[in-house]
């Protein structure tokens, strides 16, 4: 069974950065859920005291640091599409590499 994903809170799913989510498949299971994961996901995916592509830089950064490849690289790419720039992103690399080290700076590059 497919349930067709709601808007929660003026979050429309379908544009959130989670792919269960917009899909419906967690409303499948629990709309009570759906709905709390969709109010996290409108904060961490749209502007508010941080713009949007710095919230998906810190996810990505979080990513590199617990090695979830995948998800650090489709946080790069949001990041990218909503308007990080280059000399942000290198900072971030950066400071990734004094933090956590080389090899999770070789997945955060």
């Amino acid at each position: 069974m497919t349930v067709q994903p709601t808007l929660v809170g003026g979050a429309d799913r379908s544009v959130l950065g989670s792919a269960p989510l917009a899909s419906g498949q967690i409303d499948a299971v629990s709309p009570k859920f759906a709905e709390g994961l969709a109010r996290v996901r409108e904060v961490t995916d749209t502007d508010g005291a941080c713009p949007a592509w710095a919230k998906a830089l810190y996810m990505a950064a979080a990513a590199a640091v617990k090695g979830h490849r995948q998800m650090l690289m489709a946080q790069m790419e949001r990041s990218r599409d909503l308007g990080l720039d280059l000399d942000v992103a290198r900072g971030a690399a950066l400071t990734v590499l004094i933090s956590r080290g080389e090899a999770v700076y070789a997945l955060f590059n």
